[in-house]
């Protein structure tokens, strides 16, 4: 199970997304990940990362 953390979220059920900002943590069995913002098109079932500093994402994958 993968969790996302953040300052704020935002459901916008008009256009069928959720919107994560500010400080975002994605925890996972199989690693971590810090953006700054998620953007989640449920409709889609897509995933949009933004980095807003460097245009860079900090991951850590883990490998077995």
């Amino acid at each position: 199970k993968s969790k996302a953390y953040g300052e704020t979220a935002e459901l916008f059920t008009s256009k069928k997304y959720l919107s994560v900002s500010h400080k975002v943590r994605i925890v996972d069995d199989r690693g971590s990940m810090k953006a700054d913002k998620l953007i989640f098109d449920i409709k889609k079932k897509t995933l949009n990362i933004t980095s807003l500093e460097n245009n860079r994402i900090k991951s850590k994958i883990y490998y077995k």
